[in-house]
């Protein structure tokens, strides 16, 4: 829970910028993947977990559970007023079961800058909502039989090199004319 003026910070331990020379190494930076990241399971409490006006730097290493420097395993917290830089694979990673609520983030040179979500089989009935960033499919996704994907209006959907949307099941993009959605390569800047 910070705020704008003073926010709260999780970094690594050789980002000497904030909370000074925690390893004794003289002055040095970070690099993307120095750790983890903040992982969200399927116990946490979604309606009690919020990360507000934080500065989330150098997370995300690649480690079975870890995909990002936020990682959501079948969890749904609020994240708002933040800012997640320099993190490798993702800024923010989610299995097909977290629906997070995002405003007002900042996303900065990280591996993906957006919500990544991690592939496999969208079994339950889903509603993609998020507009603070673009939805990132570094795998295939499949809708499964039975089962609705909705698309809300002004959402982006991006896809990595060779992936798609497999719909077994039943999809409803809802864009309008002034808030179209978008599918898109994960090269599209515009």
């Amino acid at each position: 829970l910070g705020t704008a003026s003073d926010p709260v910070y999780f970094t690594s331990y050789r980002d000497d910028v904030y909370g000074g020379d925690t390893n004794g190494d003289g002055a040095s930076t970070g690099s993307r993947g120095d750790w983890r990241g903040i992982r969200f399971s399927d116990t946490s409490d979604d309606s009690a977990s919020v990360i507000d006006h934080a500065v989330i730097r150098y997370g995300g290493a690649t480690y079975p559970g870890y995909y990002g420097a936020v990682t959501l395993d079948d969890a749904s917290p609020r994240v708002q007023n933040t800012q997640i830089r320099e993190s490798d694979y993702c800024a923010l990673a989610a299995d097909l079961h977290s629906f997070p609520t995002l405003s007002g983030n900042v996303l900065v040179n990280n591996d993906a800058n957006g919500l990544c979500l991690l592939g496999g089989t969208q079994d339950v009935n889903a509603t993609w909502d998020v507009t603070d960033t673009s939805y990132y499919l570094r795998d295939t996704v499949t809708v499964a039989v039975g089962k609705t994907l909705t698309v809300d209006p002004d959402v982006v959907v991006k896809f990595a090199y060779g992936e798609s949307l497999i719909v077994n099941g039943a999809l409803r993009v809802l864009g309008t004319a002034s808030d179209p959605v978008y599918f898109t390569s994960y090269r599209d800047d515009v």
